[in-house]
């Protein structure tokens, strides 16, 4: 489940990205409008709209994870009392599971053609960790 301003920040970098598409129009994902709007104005004094209706919808979803990678993000996720998991944490359970081949070509990828951040030490780390 995505709130709406994600949905519409994952659109706008279809363009740039066309394999956006596959998930923006796939069964599995499911745009939900806040049910208490209202609750982001405080998450919107220091993080973007995507994230401040993300983190709500977690709370109003009692989500299990949220997926999110912005660090101030993830600190405002986590002090409202919810756990978060990103996008090399996915990787690495996919990974472990063995549901994706080796790792490093993907965090090259992401890194080096998609502009992904993320500090290299970690990446290096998350690679020890299953071998590579």
């Amino acid at each position: 489940m995505v709130p709406p301003a994600v949905f519409a920040e994952l659109s706008a970098g279809s363009a740039a990205h066309p394999e956006i598409d596959a998930v923006l129009n796939s069964a599995w994902l499911e745009v939900r409008t806040l049910s208490q709007p209202e609750n982001i104005t405080e998450l919107l004094l220091s993080l973007d709209l995507g994230e401040s209706e993300a983190i709500q919808l977690a709370q109003e979803m009692h989500a299990e994870f949220l997926l999110i990678d912005e660090r101030d993000g993830r600190h405002a996720a986590l002090a409202r009392g919810i756990r978060v998991i990103g996008v090399a944490g996915i990787l690495l359970n996919a990974r472990k599971s063995v549901l994706l081949g080796p790792l490093r070509p993907i965090f090259e990828s992401l890194v080096h053609e998609l502009d992904f951040h993320i500090q290299w030490s970690i990446v290096e780390t998350l690679l020890k960790e299953v071998g590579e």
